[in-house]
């Protein structure tokens, strides 16, 4: 997948019903030479309340982004605080995305260069 200033998005979702993400088969996204990926997350089961009426900071982990030329693997985390986020930038042109299992995503990946 290429990633340029205008934005592409992943949609991970329960109802897809590939291997694309996966630790076989993981998305590539690269951006041109000289530019970094940026890549944001929305997730659609956030929500605002908790049944107990409190509200925690935690990260729920639906997934990895490897950045090779960083060498670095960073967390696709979701809470039930943000509903959008910045995730990551990369360090050079190119991540690798690997989600953890689909079943438990209802997100998606804005990615941009």
């Amino acid at each position: 997948m290429s990633a340029s200033k205008n934005p592409s998005h992943i949609i991970i979702s329960s109802e897809s019903e590939t291997n694309c993400g996966s630790k076989l088969l993981p998305w590539v996204v690269e951006a041109p030479v000289g530019q970094k990926v940026s890549l944001s997350l929305l997730d659609f089961a956030t929500s605002r309340s908790t049944e107990t009426g409190e509200v925690k900071e935690s990260c729920n982990s639906r997934g990895v982004v490897q950045d090779k030329a960083g060498r670095r693997n960073v967390s696709i985390c979701t809470n039930i605080m943000q509903r959008t986020k910045g995730l990551y930038q990369s360090s050079g042109n190119k991540v690798d995305v690997f989600i953890n299992s689909i079943e438990e995503n209802n997100i998606m990946l804005k990615l941009e260069g």
